[in-house]
């Protein structure tokens, strides 16, 4: 096997097995306009992940639209507004 080969399920196997409850406290606030995303979802996967630097983050993500159901279970605040409406 190759050493990205090795990588990839190593890091898949830690990914499951990491705990997916929020942390008690957070070192770092993130706000992510554009959660849903595919740079704002990738975002909110990691932030809240002990070995992101900085982190853990608490994370707080803004879309136009209401939270779709597969990142329901994402440990991070979902707000529902368009920035770019002067209202």
């Amino acid at each position: 096997m190759s050493w990205w080969w090795l990588r990839s399920i190593g890091a898949a196997k830690k990914k499951s097995e990491e705990d997916h409850e929020a942390p008690r406290s957070y070192q770092s606030v993130g706000l992510v306009i554009g959660v849903t995303g595919i740079v704002g979802n990738s975002l909110a996967e990691i932030l809240p992940l002990s070995d992101t630097p900085g982190g853990p983050w608490k994370g707080y993500g803004v879309a136009r639209r209401p939270r779709p159901n597969w990142n329901k279970d994402y440990p991070f605040e979902y707000i529902q507004c368009d920035v770019s409406d002067p209202q």
